[in-house]
């Protein structure tokens, strides 16, 4: 098959960029053509694709979106794809991989309603909206069981366009040999001692994930106790505003802000609690690596993948509506030695679900196998491009003009 993949931007360390990355190596790897649009990449391209940067017009994220779409749709006119898949939400693609939460339903959430009429709201809103409304025959790929029902109370999706895919991330882990000694290396490497309670955040937006309640959590500890845990931010993010606080506060715990990493395996191994408390997650599959490694987590209801931590037993889960208060109370319990023992014990006996490993393979698979709906208006072939007007009144005309024998080729 000749697949064509689209994605807003690319970078390597964002949830969704890598699961459109490991869904091209796998695609690739059983033969398909992958070619890749999006406007901005970042990083390595998956071996055998092709990727192509459209250069979209605008001064704002909304303003290029919706640039994007349009130039998408032309090269879509006259370009023959046997499925176009969408990583973000695109009009008219046959196949979305929903990696984004509602959009609707975060405009609901907005204290003033006038907000949903800014150009920003209402374009995003549209896009979201010819995606998921009754008329529109896009397949959707969803990761998240709750996600289906939120879609349907704004759009009336039908069930049928709807395909659950597990989570996915990657099959790495450590014998209790190795995970000692990764565990004794990472920690000297970083200078924290045994003694030490060390927790890891890891996000590429700060704000969404939840770090400025993190940092609160910190300031109302006792101050005693606060000296005793050390805290590491994972992940690329803008660190100004929370530098600030944390020197206006004068917070005693040490706070790490490590950027991107390639070794989030070695680093949750070592630590003792990863803290995720988002205020808005779709998946959450960092919940799920720490499931893996075996470390503790707290987080909110709203990830996606906290039903696996219940499932686990493997820490807490804080209830909404969010809690500042509730949330230190519940940190501070996590954080006694014996409770932490505990979390772990039960992560050590839990087997999760081997759907997660193969999450990739179920996405092609669908791919492979849902109907293409044809995203164009009409298609021309490359070789009678140079000899047919691409203007579609035109282009029909000029068909309808011609004399002779005509023959017509259709699929099936």
């Amino acid at each position: 098959m000749r697949l064509a993949f689209c994605i807003f931007k690319y970078f390597p360390y964002g949830g969704l960029q890598r699961d459109m990355f490991r869904a091209a190596e796998v695609a690739i790897a059983r033969g398909h053509q992958v070619d890749i649009y999006t406007m901005h990449w970042e990083g390595g391209i998956p071996c055998g694709a092709t990727v192509t940067i459209i250069s979209a017009s605008g001064f704002s994220n909304h303003g290029r979106a919706t640039s994007f779409c349009s130039k998408l749709k032309k090269i879509f006119n006259h370009t023959a794809y046997d499925r176009v898949v969408g990583f973000n939400k695109i009009p008219g693609i046959d196949i979305y991989f929903t990696g984004e939460n509602c959009f609707a339903q975060h405009l609901k959430n907005k204290s003033m309603p006038i907000m949903r009429y800014f150009p920003r709201y209402f374009v995003f809103s549209l896009l979201e909206r010819k995606v998921f409304e009754e008329k529109s025959e896009t397949e959707i790929l969803l990761i998240s069981p709750r996600e289906k029902s939120i879609y349907q109370e704004f759009y009336f999706t039908q069930n049928k366009k709807f395909h659950l895919l597990f989570p996915g991330i990657e099959r790495r882990s450590f014998s209790n040999e190795a995970a000692l000694s990764v565990r004794s290396r990472i920690r000297d490497f970083y200078k924290i001692s045994k003694e030490k309670i060390w927790l890891i955040f890891v996000a590429s937006d700060y704000a969404l994930k939840g770090l400025g309640r993190i940092l609160e959590s910190i300031c109302a500890l006792d101050e005693a106790f606060s000296e005793k845990i050390i805290l590491t931010i994972v992940g690329q993010d803008k660190s100004d505003a929370y530098q600030e606080f944390i020197r206006q506060h004068s917070i005693k715990t040490r706070v790490d802000f490590l950027g991107a990493s390639n070794n989030i395996y070695e680093l949750m191994n070592s630590a003792d609690l990863l803290v995720h408390p988002a205020k808005l997650e779709l998946a959450g599959k960092v919940l799920l690596e720490a499931i893996v490694n075996h470390l503790p987590v707290i987080t909110t209801e709203v990830c996606g993948c906290a039903c696996y931590i219940e499932e686990s037993q493997g820490g807490e889960v804080l209830l909404e509506p969010f809690s500042q208060t509730m949330f230190t109370q519940t940190l501070e319990h996590m954080l006694q030695p014996d409770v932490l023992e505990k979390y772990k014990e039960h992560l050590f006996q839990y087997q999760i679900n081997e759907g997660v490993y193969q999450s990739h393979q179920y996405l092609v698979d669908r791919i492979e196998t849902l109907d293409a709906h044809c995203m164009r208006d009409f298609f021309i072939d490359e070789f009678l491009i140079k000899h047919l007007p691409l203007d579609k009144r035109a282009c029909i005309q000029a068909i309808f003009s011609l004399e002779g024998k005509i023959y017509r080729q259709v699929k099936s």
